[in-house]
């Protein structure tokens, strides 16, 4: 009957109104991997950008690329390939938190948007990621018998840019440097940390312009170590982890760092390993990691440390020792330390 709709006929609208399904939003989610589509990312990542500039606030954004796709899909043929993709994209969302956004940007690009995160944040869930995909990699079998690369590269807003586009773009250029890292060969041939350890002292092992192998004592490795703790102590208000082998008679050695670090809640983790024993050093900060006479660190000099300005490691043994100062290798070796004896930091 006419006018039955009242003054206001809506019933045109009702159909628009209803809540429209995900699936028919165009690009929410990428059909392969189950991570949300560029299209998502970008629109997410620029209100982002409004909020940082806004208020202040940091934010970051982690890349994760799979090298020479198009030949893996050749290798392992279309089906395996996207499920290795799904498993990648997987795993990285299973170590990112509710805020954060997982999304596919393109065949071989992952990327995560990680909300509140410093620098230092994004490279600690950088190598969350690379070790959760790594860690997924090796339960299908592929790692071993395929060489899947992962090339992965962070950045910052403000830091590194204060738009997407120049925050990718810094992301990709450190993926590609990465890509040049001797940590690469760690990852393809999926070493331990003792491992790769033995990687880097053999004489054969890497040779890059960031790397060195020589001849060292045990008083030139002590007087190098006293000397980089104190250079790190100035970036004693910032974020980072030490690891580093200690006996009784090197505890001074660790003074002028931990007399800088702050004796709240800190944003430094130290690990000192070494023999059970009495200790004079105390600190928030510090915590001791007791090994046994066969332990492999009773025969080596480690000094390895992660910080948002810097990265260093320092391996010795018999008279010979290697140094890097290449991120991804440091972080690469820092990581399988973390695995090698289960110590959980940031």
């Amino acid at each position: 009957m006419p006018g039955a709709e009242g003054p206001f006929d809506t019933s045109h609208l009702r159909n628009e109104t209803r809540p429209v399904h995900p699936a028919r939003l165009p690009d929410l989610r990428d059909p392969e991997t189950g991570a949300h589509g560029p299209s998502f990312f970008g629109e997410y990542a620029a209100k982002e950008v409004q909020r940082a500039q806004r208020y202040g606030r940091s934010f970051a954004l982690v890349l994760l690329r799979v090298d020479a796709l198009p030949m893996l899909q050749k290798t392992l043929g279309a089906e395996a390939a996207r499920s290795l993709l799904r498993g990648i994209a997987g795993a990285v969302g299973r170590v990112a938190r509710d805020v954060d956004v997982v999304a596919r940007l393109s065949d071989d690009e992952l990327v995560v948007l990680l909300p509140e995160t410093d620098h230092f944040g994004a490279l600690m869930f950088q190598r969350r990621a690379l070790a959760a995909a790594e860690e997924d990699l090796a339960s299908r079998g592929i790692a071993g018998a395929q060489v899947v690369a992962l090339e992965p590269g962070a950045a910052t807003h403000g830091r590194d840019g204060r738009d997407v586009d120049s925050l990718l773009h810094r992301c990709r250029e450190r993926s590609r440097l990465g890509r040049l890292s001797p940590a690469v060969e760690l990852r393809k041939r999926n070493l331990d940390f003792w491992q790769s350890v033995d990687h880097v002292l053999d004489p054969g092992g890497p040779e890059d312009p960031s790397s060195r192998r020589l001849a060292m004592s045990p008083s030139l490795f002590r007087s190098i170590r006293a000397e980089i703790l104190r250079e790190v102590a100035r970036e004693g208000e910032g974020r980072g982890l030490v690891f580093s082998t200690s006996g009784p008679k090197e505890h001074a050695d660790w003074l002028p760092l931990l007399e800088a670090l702050p004796r709240g809640a800190g944003s430094w983790g130290v690990h000192l390993f070494g023999r059970r024993g009495p200790s004079a050093l105390v600190h928030p900060a510090l915590t001791p990691v007791y090994v046994d006479a066969e332990d492999p660190c009773c025969r080596h000099e480690l000094l390895l440390f992660l910080s948002e300005q810097s990265s260093y490691a320092l391996v010795r043994r018999d008279d010979l020792a290697f140094h890097t100062s290449d991120p991804p290798l440091v972080d690469s070796l820092v990581t399988r330390l973390q695995r090698t004896y289960d110590l959980h930091t940031f």
